[in-house]
């Protein structure tokens, strides 16, 4: 009936709603631990910003059309900093500008739904490390990368002066 591999639909009575809530919930519980509920981010590789080539990009093109069953490659770069102020866009999605100790380069970078961060990346003075896939957009005739966040983690301070 459409939708995608892991879509799933059922029919329930709405006189029997709540029962099949309780139920649903109540199996749910006994079978699934606690670390099931954790949101699991797959990352195919570590990258560098200097590694954002134009050769890079035509390689990234060659694996598309992304989508279900091919997604786009997720990557982790670490020892980020943020450049600039955070700030929101939309109902809650984050945009921030990251920088990479070792390079000039700066990337433009949004989080979709990770408003939340904003405030403790305008506070925070250490290295983040983020996790994200590449997309490209194009202003002005020219066509940039931007970082689509899918996780970011902020170092402890204390950690990095050791």
């Amino acid at each position: 009936f459409g939708g995608h591999q892991s879509a799933a639909g059922l029919a329930v009575e709405v006189d029997k709603i709540d029962d099949f809530r309780s139920k649903f919930n109540q199996i749910v519980k006994e079978t699934l631990g606690e670390d099931e509920f954790l949101p699991e981010v797959h990352i195919d590789a570590k990258l560098k910003f200097s590694d954002l080539t134009p050769k890079f990009f035509k390689i990234i093109d060659q694996f598309a059309p992304f989508g279900p069953g091919n997604m786009r490659p997720v990557f982790l770069a670490e020892d980020l900093h943020v450049e600039g102020k955070p700030r929101f866009v939309g109902y809650n999605h984050l945009i921030i500008n990251l920088k990479q100790n070792g390079s000039d380069r700066v990337l433009d970078c949004i989080g979709f739904n990770m408003g939340e961060m904003c405030e403790a990346l305008t506070k925070n003075q250490a290295s983040i490390e983020a996790v994200f896939s590449i997309d490209k957009y194009t202003k002005d005739g020219k066509t940039f990368p931007q970082l689509k966040l899918k996780d970011i983690h902020i170092n402890d301070k204390n950690q990095e002066s050791n």
